[in-house]
């Protein structure tokens, strides 16, 4: 006979036996309808370039201002823009006796993913005490690697990127291997086995999507995967570049679906070297606004990103969607003096569902490098709701908009992430913790606990009848 204690501890593990097998269910209705997602960028706070600077933020007023949510897909032919402005205005005092004079870096996002073609103009403005002051725009890579601000901005240069196993005089040549497959509807692996120096050579595939590196080494030669193409007439072409010293190609192998190899032919022709340099900005367009040198110095860091710690890559196009924007002024302010300066930039959201939410992402930790932090205020003026947010804000409602707003003597821990929606039936109610990891990881330990629950009230009611089919003979 099962005792009171068995009957209570099973009575208890009901409930999350049901949450466990309604899960199941719940998940694969949310796995089907599985929203639409694209990828928005955060924007920054305002840093000093150079050593740690000893001026005080007296006050920070943060204003967002989002009137509208981007087209994610614009007409055709149309500049893709996006009316969402963050305006960042500083109250600096020097209490030094001296004058301080300062590099100051505003970095803002690179272009979000669906931003289809170029970026109008924007109307950026940096003032300092109300009037304009002149501002240049800085370009670094970071597609391949969190943001970290001190890291990122080492990678603003005035000179052409001298650290790498890169140099501007490096010959660069270029390689067209021409294959031929056992027969046109041949379906398999490609492989080069290649035979160079690493440590004076490196290679480049020029399809960045094909290639991928699947060992250093095999049998003690450099190895390299190769995915089929559109294949013509039982042939493949393939072009590559060797960085440095010429490199050679042992062999190609090709295995079918079977992992079995196939016989083919192979032919590698090299072309005319180039330099590095002129390799680097082949595809540079004059008319973007890159620089030559942030342009050639983020096509270095590029290729480190995506090479290190081997010495076969692929990809020979930096893409400019992957370069991180900057704003770059000087700033003076005399011994005990005060400057108002103020920052107005671009922001993007993610867009989240089918019914979509719009998650926007302010950093506010670059501000930990000021010497002090005395107050920050924070406002979002938009017509829409706020569903969720990393900060507790306070509503105040106004004919035709929404004005949220939070303020602190201090600066908060974290960083600003909220999400915007036109009704609360596509995000969850609002709450200074409802960012939805707190609620992910719940589901997890529920889901867990109640697994665990099935399987000790299994275990346990397997043991008692076993005790009492014992106690009956």
């Amino acid at each position: 006979m099962v005792n009171r204690k068995t009957i209570g501890f099973l009575f208890c593990t009901v409930p999350f036996a049901a949450i466990a097998a309604g899960y199941p269910r719940m998940l694969k209705a949310k796995a089907n309808s599985a929203p639409p997602y694209w990828q928005g960028v955060d924007a920054s706070g305002l840093v000093c370039r150079g050593e740690q600077c000893s001026v005080v933020v007296e006050k920070e007023v943060l204003t967002l201002n989002i009137p509208h949510f981007p087209k994610v897909v614009p007409a055709e032919a149309e500049a893709f823009s996006y009316d969402a402005k963050v305006k960042a205005d500083y109250t600096f005092y020097n209490p030094e006796e001296y004058d301080v004079s300062m590099t100051l870096l505003f970095p803002y996002g690179e272009l979000p993913d669906y931003a289809d073609g170029k970026e109008e103009a924007q109307n950026s403005i940096v003032t300092l005490n109300d009037e304009a002051t002149a501002c240049s725009v800085r370009y670094t890579y970071n597609a391949d690697r969190g943001f970290e601000m001190e890291g990122e901005i080492k990678r603003i240069s005035e000179e052409k990127r001298t650290g790498s196993f890169y140099r501007e005089d490096m010959k660069v040549t270029p390689y067209t291997c021409h294959v031929t497959l056992p027969h046109r509807s041949f379906a398999g692996k490609l492989y080069f086995i290649f035979d160079f120096n690493p440590q004076k050579s490196k290679i480049i595939f020029a399809d960045e999507h094909r290639t991928r590196v699947t060992s250093c080494f095999s049998n003690g030669y450099s190895k390299a995967e190769y995915s089929f193409c559109d294949k013509d007439e039982g042939k493949q072409t393939i072009c590559f570049y060797g960085v440095g010293e010429p490199v050679s190609v042992r062999d190609v192998v090709l295995l079918d679906e079977a992992g079995a190899v196939q016989s083919g032919a192979y032919a590698a022709v090299s072309g005319e070297p180039v330099s590095f340099e002129e390799f680097a900005l082949k595809d540079r367009d004059e008319t973007c606004g890159v620089s030559e040198t942030d342009y050639y110095n983020a096509f270095v860091d590029m290729l480190d990103c995506r090479s290190a710690p081997v010495s076969i890559t692929s990809g020979d196009r930096l893409d400019e969607k992957d370069l991180m924007r900057w704003y770059e002024y000087e700033l003076e302010i005399v011994a005990g003096g005060r400057v108002n300066n103020c920052v107005t930039a671009p922001i993007y959201p993610t867009i989240e569902g089918k019914t979509p939410r719009y998650e926007y992402s302010y950093l506010l930790s670059p501000a930990q490098k000021w010497a002090d932090f005395k107050s920050i205020e924070i406002v979002i003026e938009t017509p829409y709701q706020l569903t969720r947010s990393s900060l507790d804000f306070i509503e105040q409602n106004a004919e035709g908009t929404r004005r949220y707003t939070f303020s602190r003597n201090s600066l908060p821990q974290g960083e600003l992430t909220f999400v915007l929606a036109e009704s609360g039936d596509a995000g969850e109610n609002y709450g200074p913790f409802g960012n939805g990891i707190l609620a992910s990881r719940l589901t997890v330990v529920l889901v867990s606990l109640s697994v665990i629950a099935i399987i000790a009230a299994t275990v346990t009611a397997v043991i008692v009848m076993s005790m009492s089919k014992k106690k009956k003979k």
